[in-house]
């Protein structure tokens, strides 16, 4: 009887081997399929990095060969183009921002990319020129984003000519710090989505000018707003030590008292609130209606469904008042994209 039990527990064992040693084989023949490196061995399944890229640097090195390129090179050759160098990769650059060779075909699919993609939607002249400024570089490249930016249809539909507001700004401390202090307001009357969400809460941090933008519904109370704000403000900057707000003052004050209620503690944050306004969040509120407009006329969809892409946007995007994007500010760099992944060095 013990024999019997031990060829059906060898057997089992067998069974169990065989069953995961095809498994493996399965394993091995689906990322195969996926071109990815595996080192397949009785025992073990090993997978080589997946690196990412996106073609662009490719293109770029393989035209080396233009003639803008081998004139600069010739003259960093000779000395005369100190600003000129040749990296690792065999590619030009420019004050470390690559040279891009006047191919048609490769600097409109970087225009294209920095105008037109769900991760940049529309920028201005400006805003455009300065972020592909920062990695890129041809002789004109001013000049040719800003005709680029004139000749878009969606652009000519989605933005508008923004007055400056009337009346004086108020004058407000610089913050000491990310997240301490924050500016808050609402754009209302929006359709209402199949969320039924009608209306955006547009927070902004006031020192880096990052900026969150959540689809609420105008019928929500208080407790409501101090739920949503733990969950996508406070989990990710903590609690602020002041708000400013031209909104009416007992919103703001109402909203202090249940966030302190709901996080529990019973300490007083003497800086509650300052009904008063630098315009900061008006400006964000015009950019964030200029974003929606042309993102719903590129892809037709609701604005909250949206609303994501254009919160990137906004924040992985050139601010003049800052001089950076407020990613830039916040984390030391802009957000990877697409665009630019390569030009990180990321994989």
């Amino acid at each position: 009887m013990q024999r019997v039990a031990d060829a059906l527990s060898r057997q089992n064992a067998f069974a169990a081997s065989a069953t995961v040693m095809v498994r493996q084989q399965e394993l091995w023949e689906e990322f195969r399929d996926l071109h990815l490196d595996v080192d397949f061995s009785p025992g073990s399944l090993k997978l080589s990095m997946i690196k990412v890229a996106n073609g662009l640097m490719e293109e770029i090195a393989n035209h080396q060969d233009d003639d803008l390129i081998q004139e600069r090179r010739e003259l960093m050759v000779q000395g005369k183009a100190s600003d000129f160098k040749v990296g690792p990769d065999n590619i030009l650059r420019c004050n470390e921002r690559i040279c891009v060779p006047n191919v048609a075909e490769i600097r409109k699919k970087i225009l294209d990319e920095a105008h037109k993609s769900k991760l940049s939607i529309h920028p201005g002249m400006t805003k455009m020129y300065q972020d592909l400024k920062q990695n890129f570089w041809w002789p004109g490249m001013k000049k040719q984003v800003a005709e680029y930016v004139a000749s878009c249809l969606n652009c000519q539909k989605a933005k508008i000519e923004h007055q400056r507001p009337a009346g004086k700004l108020q004058s407000l401390d610089v913050p000491e710090w990310k997240w301490t202090s924050i500016s808050m307001d609402f754009i209302t009357g929006l359709p209402k989505t199949q969320k039924k969400n009608d209306s955006i809460w547009v927070i902004v941090d006031r020192l880096t000018k990052a900026a969150h933008f959540l689809g609420v519904k105008t019928t929500y109370k208080m407790p409501k707003y101090t739920e949503i704000y733990i969950a996508e403000i406070v989990r990710l900057h903590g609690v602020p030590s002041s708000i400013v707000s031209d909104r009416d003052p007992k919103f703001t004050s109402h909203f202090w008292k249940e966030l302190h209620k709901a996080l529990g503690t019973k300490l007083s944050l003497s800086s509650a609130y300052h009904p008063q306004t630098d315009g900061q969040t008006e400006r964000t509120n015009q950019s964030l209606e200029d974003l929606l407009r042309a993102c719903v006329l590129d892809d037709r969809e609701s604005w909250d469904s949206v609303l994501p892409l254009v919160e990137f946007t906004y924040n992985n995007s050139f601010h003049t008042s800052i001089g950076m994007a407020p990613y830039e500010a916040l984390y030391g760099r802009k957000c990877q994209t697409p665009l630019i992944s390569d030009c990180l060095g990321s994989s």
